[in-house]
């Protein structure tokens, strides 16, 4: 798994986009860009947010946002790359709901995002939907990044504690265990390895 995905030209041009969003609107940042705030492994390419219908909105104004009835949420096309945004009680395929993670959201690196357990279960609720697809493919890497700075023994507590029901929190759990075997060998070590010197060195 190397260490960058997608060319730097489109994540340069992805990365001035989401600075223009912070500096203009108010969400809560998850996908892989979020992933990236916890790790500064690979960069991503797309951009997702969860936000209020009020700050939608707003977004419409300066932007021409569609609606996804299929996959239950909002898009802004921009050149190779998207904006996908998510929505409380609409946005149903988020393995966590997006009201949940707004609730729990926390700062860093100037972003809202998702505790860092949160933010595995909606990388493995993507995953589980896309395994086999390059984006399935670097969801992985996500994952394997997030292992890293997560406590997967708190995942079921907290994806709990979020009112999720157990039936749910048993399926992202399988997803956990499917996605561990699914690593290079012994890949998960050395990227929780890597995570403790990095703490050490911070």
């Amino acid at each position: 798994m190397g260490r960058e995905y997608y060319h730097d030209a489109i994540t340069d041009r992805s990365w001035r986009a989401l600075q223009q969003l912070r500096a203009e609107h108010r969400f809560v940042l998850i996908g892989g860009w979020a992933a990236w705030v916890y790790t500064q492994g690979p960069k991503s390419r797309d951009i997702d947010i969860i936000l209020d219908y009020s700050e939608l909105e707003r977004l419409r104004v300066r932007y021409d946002v569609r609606k996804n009835d299929r996959l239950r949420k909002y898009e802004i096309k921009r050149d190779g790359f998207d904006i996908d945004i998510y929505v409380p009680h609409y946005s149903t395929t988020l393995s966590v709901p997006p009201d949940r993670v707004q609730a729990a959201a926390q700062a860093r690196l100037g972003f809202l995002v998702p505790p860092p357990e949160l933010l595995l279960a909606l990388k493995l609720g993507a995953w589980s939907q896309r395994k086999g697809s390059p984006k399935g493919q670097k969801d992985l890497v996500d994952i394997a990044g997030l292992l890293a700075v997560a406590a997967p023994e708190r995942l079921g507590p907290a994806l709990t504690a979020a009112g999720l029901a157990p039936e749910r929190v048993g399926g992202i759990l399988h997803a956990l265990d499917e996605a561990r075997a699914a690593l290079p060998k012994g890949y998960e070590v050395r990227r929780r390895q890597a995570g403790r010197d990095d703490r050490k060195n911070s």
